[in-house]
């Protein structure tokens, strides 16, 4: 971890001690399936940005000092309870294989799929295939494609794993928070609105894209080429 601090986290004073003990305090009282989404959030490019304000805080802050209303689609609780519902058995298994990935990682046996600046880079481009994002924003990874697999059971197992994250993490949470920007929109049709999703909810035929343009709406992808006043 002492390489992945980056020349300004150090001029902030964070260190690769103070980062590890944050991200990991407590980690003995957490449920399996949050200590490897802690894991999860244990890599370089994780490290790398720390310190630096994440698009929706950013946003959140910047509506706060406009004194715009501020709300959200979904709380904490609607997050939480997903990841709650898997069975010790799966949570077991996703969090064994979590640690053989990170493990190969770190011994060179393999590198993560994609950096963040590769990610970056493919939305800004406006590829939004769902093959380049292997990861939700919850740090879930993608267990059948990224672990070598000897038993059938296990594959099922993984399949399993994946498809309750695909359809809970994303679909079901995609249906939801597109209904509520609905009805918001439509309770409000003289009011202007500016959302912020991950971009794992902008992949895919149920999309917030697909689900907003199956309702009427014309979705128009805005890149940097785009003039646009500021907030």
């Amino acid at each position: 971890m002492p390489s992945w601090i980056t020349t300004e986290q150090k001029s902030r004073g964070l260190s690769a001690s103070g980062l590890f003990n944050a991200i990991t305090l407590h980690w003995e009282r957490k449920r399996p399936i949050w200590v490897m989404i802690m894991l999860n959030s244990l890599t370089e490019n994780d490290i790398k940005s720390k310190g630096i304000t994440v698009l929706d805080s950013f946003f959140y802050q910047k509506a706060k000092k406009l004194n715009k209303s501020i709300g959200s689609v979904e709380n904490a609780e609607e997050q939480c309870v997903t990841l709650n519902y898997l069975n010790a058995t799966q949570v077991l298994y996703a969090l064994n294989q979590t640690l053989i990935q990170h493990e190969s990682i770190r011994a060179g046996i393999k590198r993560s799929n994609h950096t963040t600046d590769e990610m970056i880079k493919h939305y800004n481009c406006g590829n939004l295939n769902e093959a380049l994002f292997k990861e939700d924003s919850a740090n879930i990874p993608l267990l059948k494609n990224q672990t070598i697999l000897e038993e059938p059971h296990q594959i099922e197992i993984a399949k399993n794993i994946e498809n309750y994250f695909r359809f809970e993490i994303i679909l079901k949470r995609n249906k939801r928070m597109s209904q509520r920007v609905l009805n918001l929109i439509h309770s409000r049709p003289k009011e202007s609105f500016f959302f912020v999703f991950g971009a794992g909810h902008f992949l895919g035929n149920d999309s917030i894209i697909e689900l907003m343009k199956e309702s009427g709406f014309t979705i128009v992808h805005m890149n940097d080429s785009h003039i646009k006043n500021p907030l």
